[in-house]
């Protein structure tokens, strides 16, 4: 998504947890699943914060979790955001993180985040729920 600083996924294999040793410093799994990851990495932050598609988070809950993303990413971490196909609640996730990191509205954001990976399709819950945090983030 951001060379070299932030990156997305589904589902991870091998290859996928060898990358994370080799390059990732934080890892957020958005699976109702913790990560159980295949090689070790000492340098490696887990976070898990599991989401469904069918039970929408609070804005409130929604706030705190981009801001923590957001302070990662600021701090300079190169962080990977996952969820099992990387389609539904990971374009949830990393389109509110491009609402905050680059002062985009929820249309604005989506489009660029399918400029990168174009089958990105939040559910209609979370998608009301951007729509939510793009009034919290433009004050109306």
């Amino acid at each position: 998504m951001i060379p070299g600083r932030m990156y997305i996924s589904g589902s991870l294999n091998d290859e996928g947890w060898r990358f994370i040793q080799q390059h990732i410093n934080v890892v957020i799994n958005l699976r109702t699943n913790p990560d159980v990851p295949s090689v070790e990495s000492q340098h490696t932050t887990y976070y898990w914060f599991p989401l469904t598609i069918w039970v929408t988070p609070s804005l409130e809950w929604t706030i705190q979790f981009i801001e923590l993303i957001h302070d990662l990413f600021n701090k300079r971490q190169r962080i990977l955001i996952h969820d099992r196909f990387g389609i539904q609640r990971l374009g949830f996730a990393i389109t509110a993180f491009f609402m905050r990191y680059f002062h985009l509205r929820r249309d604005e954001a989506l489009k660029m985040v399918r400029q990168y990976k174009q089958d990105i399709e939040p559910t209609p819950n979370y998608m009301d729920l951007l729509l939510e945090y793009e009034r919290y983030l433009f004050g109306h």
